[in-house]
């Protein structure tokens, strides 16, 4: 008889974006960060590929599910164009119209064209679907590993994320919709809750400054999730023994992502003109999917930092087509004729647009996410928090990011790598391990070189050199953290004194390495691998300076801290410590 495989699968429904991820109790115990997300969603657009997919859902006439996702808006859109869709649901955008509500099993939501249903319905639809998405794609992974289907030997717990203000007034329509999906053992966390975990096993950086922030249990920060439609602010406190304390905030109305996808349709239909966009969006809704799309590739590569200064726009033949058809002047004559004259240049199949147009197209948003944090900065309780993470899928916007640090430039402003998948990874992680202290098992020894007075009974010859007329040995390997040793995540371990060696010395250089021995010796004995160098800028103004060393375990990376203790000074650097195997994401 095969073995149970326990797995942690994570399901988190959005309003733009949905998707699920998952990681087996001995993926877990070897990595923290080896988990899996599904990256077959087919966009329809070469490239465009994401880890989530939108969350628009398509039923049948009898209400029965059809697809999900990117094949639910394709499918749809050959219905409307076949003049065939009266009679179907399609949601699209599932949580848009939620943002104000109290959820109760009887909350009722409006598909495309005006027909309801309970949102309950909708969610265990959703749950369903997802369920057997990834039972699917467990299944597969598993028979190509060991030729033999495992579906029926694993036990999954279903971890499901909800907004903060969800946990108190929606619980039971959640509960009652993970029920009739067939989810037999699942928790329900916040996506704050989730993001915070997550935030644990990374240093946040605070941009261009290049500080680096460590998140831990007792700290108190404020989580702005910004994704497609607005904003939700959770307050949170991280207590070192009791579980997550928090509560949502509230400080008004602020646009998401989707706002500059309507601007850009703005701008083609100045281009082109209402009546040519009429016509097209009518008769081409499989077209205008694919011109959305390859707008979704450009938002997201856009960056004011580019080197370029035009972004290229590849346009849908059957537009081009009605155009010409249609209109009795080239396309760059009509441009030319607007406030667009010499911004946007129309070259056969494409349009090339001016940087500062496509930063105007994130202007709206951006000045309303800037007018939301600059009350919600305001709020008491937001002043007390350590730090303000941004996550969702538009905090990754580089446009924003940008924006947000010239406003706040005093705030402690930190933004996680990979963002948009913080609440599906951290649900994962909170899975396997409840507990607010997170407890990893070193898989290296770490350390840095040093030198120290020569002993000619432990010293090997070779290593000696002569420093000021005094005999040193070389290349010693100081040890901070041991192969196997158990260390609280974020906690940092075994600090040691350096001194500088000679006199006005302004910078103290110090290597960094990992070992797969517990007791290495020498940085030069087998298995011990450089990591890199920590500089560490000496303060000319003290005449007793003395560096304390420290390194920071976190999932996948070594924070090593050289803190000049005489002027206060901090200097960082960040290794990774995966030196044998990628991450899963």
């Amino acid at each position: 008889m095969q073995d149970v495989m326990d797995i942690v699968a994570s399901f988190d429904v959005g309003s733009t974006y949905s998707g699920y991820a998952y990681s087996t109790r001995t993926e877990y115990m070897e990595s923290l960060l080896q988990i899996h997300l599904n990256d077959e969603w087919v966009s329809g657009h070469g490239n465009l590929h994401t880890y989530k997919t939108p969350s628009h859902l398509l039923l049948t006439a009898d209400r029965r599910l059809h697809s999900f996702g990117y094949e639910a808006e394709r499918k749809y859109a050959q219905l409307m164009e076949a003049k065939a869709h009266d009679t179907w649901y399609f949601f699209r955008n599932l949580k848009k119209d939620l943002k104000n509500k109290y959820l109760r099993k009887d909350t009722m939501v409006e598909e495309e064209a005006g027909k309801s249903m309970s949102f309950s319905t909708i969610l265990t639809m959703v749950y369903k679907y997802m369920r057997q998405h990834l039972l699917r794609t467990i299944d597969v992974a598993v028979k190509s590993a060991s030729s033999e289907s495992l579906a029926a030997n694993i036990r999954v717990e279903y971890i499901l994320t909800v907004p903060t203000k969800w946990i108190t007034v929606s619980r039971d329509m959640v509960i009652a919709a993970a029920k009739m999906a067939g989810l037999t053992h699942f928790r329900i966390i916040t996506e704050s809750e989730a993001v915070g975990r997550y935030c644990q096993l990374h240093p946040l950086t605070m941009g261009k400054s290049g500080s680096i922030h460590v998140l831990k249990p007792g700290m108190r920060h404020v989580i702005v999730n910004i994704g497609g439609f607005g904003v939700d602010t959770t307050v949170q406190d991280a207590p070192e023994k009791e579980p997550v304390k928090e509560f949502s905030k509230s400080h008004g109305d602020a646009n998401g992502g989707v706002r500059v996808d309507e601007e850009f349709m703005k701008l083609i239909t100045k281009v082109f003109g209402a009546d040519i966009m009429g016509i097209f969006m009518k008769k081409h809704k499989m077209d205008l999917i694919d011109l959305q799309q390859e707008f979704e590739v450009r938002k997201r590569r856009f960056t004011l930092d580019a080197a370029y200064d035009t972004t290229d726009l590849y346009l849908p033949p059957s537009l081009l087509k009605i155009y010409v058809t249609k209109s009795k002047e080239r396309l760059q004559d009509r441009i030319d004729d607007t406030d667009l004259v010499g911004k946007i240049i129309a070259k056969d199949d494409r349009l090339i647009i001016d940087k500062s147009i496509m930063k105007d197209l994130f202007g709206p948003t951006i000045k309303s996410i800037i007018s939301y944090m600059s009350t919600l900065a305001k709020d008491p309780e937001v002043r007390q928090t350590d730090a303000i993470i941004l996550t969702g899928g538009f905090s990754q916007s580089s446009v924003l990011e940008g924006a947000v640090r010239f406003y706040f430039p005093t705030a402690k402003i930190l933004i996680p790598p990979n963002a948009e998948l913080a609440v599906l990874l951290g649900a994962i992680l909170i899975g396997h391990n409840p507990n607010p202290v997170v407890t990893i098992t070193a898989k290296y020894t770490y350390g840095f070189g040093i030198a120290l007075p020569f002993n000619k009974n432990r010293h090997p010859k070779e290593k000696m050199f002569i420093s000021s007329g005094k005999e040193f040995c070389t290349d010693i390997f100081q040890t901070q953290i041991r192969l196997g040793q158990r260390i609280e995540l974020g906690s940092s371990a075994n600090p040691h004194h350096l001194f500088p060696n000679r006199a006005k010395q302004t910078i103290m250089s110090i290597p960094v390495y990992a070992s797969n021995k517990a007791n290495p010796k020498f940085t030069t004995d087998q298995g011990v691998v450089y990591l890199g160098r920590l500089s560490v800028n000496l303060n000319k103004s003290y005449s007793d300076s003395k560096v304390r060393v420290q390194m920071t375990l976190l999932a996948s990376t070594l924070l090593v801290e050289g803190i000049d203790e005489a002027a206060g000074d901090v200097s960082q650097a960040v290794f990774a410590t995966n030196l044998s195997r990628p991450r899963s994401y």
